[in-house]
């Protein structure tokens, strides 16, 4: 997924990018989509987690991550999300 790639949908509220075999994500991928509440990633092959990666989704409050291959996630990578009320990461 290239940066930038849901830019203009500035209004999307629910985010699903399960199962798309992704096995990175830059770290500008999501930018500009700060009303986002439900992203799910689950189900792909994602090794890390960067720590900016989630910084423009001030508003998200579920977030999955399931089912993936999480070696590493950055001790920042959740550090806006100050409204996250579900992390689901079962079965890294």
């Amino acid at each position: 997924i290239e940066p930038y790639s849901f830019s203009k949908l500035s209004h999307l509220l629910f985010l699903t990018l399960a199962e798309n075999n992704l096995t990175h994500l830059h770290n500008l991928t999501f930018s500009n989509v700060s009303r986002l509440l439900k992203l799910s990633l689950k189900n792909n092959f994602l090794e890390y987690i960067q720590s900016n990666l989630f910084d423009s989704l001030v508003n998200l409050n579920e977030l999955n991550l399931s089912f993936n291959n999480l070696r590493f996630i950055d001790d920042f990578a959740f550090k806006n999300l100050r409204y996250l009320k579900l992390l689901l990461l079962e079965m890294n």
